[in-house]
């Protein structure tokens, strides 16, 4: 749902003209129970001894209760009715963003005659215990275990719909059995961090413009006056142009999937393929021609994987695979598209590379330094040589090494011809002491 500023159609009275029965409610009514989920922010403070405090939130604690404190017109009570559902909804989130705490949808229920929802409860995000799955969880290795969430706070409201229409309170529990959030932190609660639409336009034009999550935050940040009043994390900031992408790209990637698909309808020795993304193939590509294919055949032993061309449309990695022929020429072993660079993706895109060249390991393989390519290649070429690119080892020294060039400009040359001229182990061993020797205060 879009985000939007609702408004509050409030009125105050008592909570009469009800459907019947001791709440207001027919006795040909369903509970509904609502799936819960607990990767709610923090987890519970210590409770309090049996004695009165404030905290610095502005809530007073007896006997470990968190009781908040502040303007009792903007507080929920039994008998405060709304225009809609949504709109006491909105009212209480709105309530628990003020006084420090999530909220989500806890239970329904539903009318017997025609199934409509006749009454809701909106509770603290620390409701209740999370729910483990002995048989589950037995054989199986937890990798990272899960901050636990669920602390059995009781504060809630109720709300039930009345013969004319509208909503009206009917059950409100303000204590809370947890520490709440200074306001200062409030923005990072689940039910809080929405990205409303000047941001969401914001992001757009940076993101067309080449920044990346991190920066186009601080843009936010700088713009807003603070990370509290930006209302989302980082986090969502890169989902929402992770998802922004993606949309913007499924047309284009139809394109280049029908073009790869009537090349294969043309020619029999063309291999392509897609990784589905669920139920659309959205995912990463890789394809090799009849002369890619043959090519790796005769010239396959030592391969070159390049990932630093993003000059496209959409700054997404175009990766080649490449190598050398007889003549010193460089050849084409095949091409992809990444659509991200995780472990798994490279893992897919050498396997189903390998695929298309009929299964042959290279002897040795370059890329650039990267630990994720590093794994993928040590899973699908266990015994091939893994070699990283001279070119991004010079320009990482330059990076790692720069207070160093800086005041000893002789430095660089001296390094590249170490690093260029032996022609064997031994010889380069005795270049690079020589060079330790004579500028070991470089080091220093």
């Amino acid at each position: 749902m879009d985000n939007q500023v609702l408004s509050f159609d409030i009125e105050f009275g008592d909570c009469g003209g009800g459907r019947g029965g001791s709440d207001g409610i027919s006795d040909d009514a369903i509970e509904i129970d609502h799936p819960i989920d607990d990767q709610d922010m923090g987890a519970s403070g210590p409770l309090s001894a049996a004695v009165s405090l404030r905290t610095p939130r502005g809530s007073v604690v007896r006997g470990g209760i968190y009781i908040p404190e502040g303007e009792l017109d903007l507080e929920p009570y039994e008998g405060m009715e709304f225009e809609s559902e949504e709109a006491a909804k909105a009212f209480y989130n709105s309530y628990a963003r003020r006084v420090g705490f999530s909220t989500r949808v806890s239970s329904s229920r539903r009318s017997r005659r025609d199934g409509a929802i006749i009454k809701r409860s909106f509770v603290c995000a620390k409701e209740g215990f999370r729910n483990v799955n002995e048989k589950r969880t037995k054989d199986r290795e937890i990798k990272r275990a899960r901050t636990i969430t669920r602390v059995g706070c009781k504060a809630m409201m109720a709300v039930k719909i009345q013969d004319s229409g509208k909503w009206v309170v009917g059950g409100f529990v303000r204590e809370h059995n947890h520490e709440l959030v200074p306001p200062d932190q409030v923005h990072c609660l689940r039910s809080h961090r929405q990205i409303s639409g000047p941001a969401k336009t914001l992001i757009d034009t940076l993101q067309a413009a080449g920044l990346g999550p991190r920066r186009i935050m601080s843009a936010l940040i700088k713009e807003y006056g603070g990370i509290n009043k930006v209302g989302f994390t980082e986090v969502d900031c890169r989902n929402y142009m992770r998802n922004n992408k993606q949309r913007n790209m499924e047309g284009d990637i139809q394109i280049l999937i029908d073009y790869l698909r009537q090349m294969g309808s043309e020619d029999p020795n063309f291999f392509y393929a897609v990784q589905a993304d669920g139920d659309h193939a959205t995912g990463n590509v890789v394809w090799a021609d009849a002369v890619a294919r043959m090519n790796y055949t005769y010239f396959g032993d030592t391969v070159k994987f390049d990932t630093t061309y993003r000059y496209n449309r959409y700054r997404l990695p175009f990766a080649q695979f490449t190598g050398v022929n007889h003549h010193g020429q460089p050849v084409l072993f095949g091409c992809a598209f990444l659509i991200n660079e995780t472990e798994g993706s490279f893992g897919w895109l050498f396997e189903t590379w390998l695929a298309a060249v009929s299964g042959r390991h290279p002897v040795s393989i370059t890329t650039d330094h990267d630990p994720v390519i590093r794994l993928a290649i040590t899973q699908v070429f266990p015994e091939a040589r893994h070699r990283f690119c001279k070119w991004h080892i010079f320009k990482q020294c330059q990076e790692k090494l720069s207070h160093v060039l800086l005041h000893f400009p002789g430095f660089e040359a001296d390094f590249h011809k170490c690093v260029n001229l032996p022609e064997s182990i031994d010889e380069f061993e005795s270049c690079w002491l020589s060079l330790l020797d004579r500028n070991v205060y470089y080091t220093t």
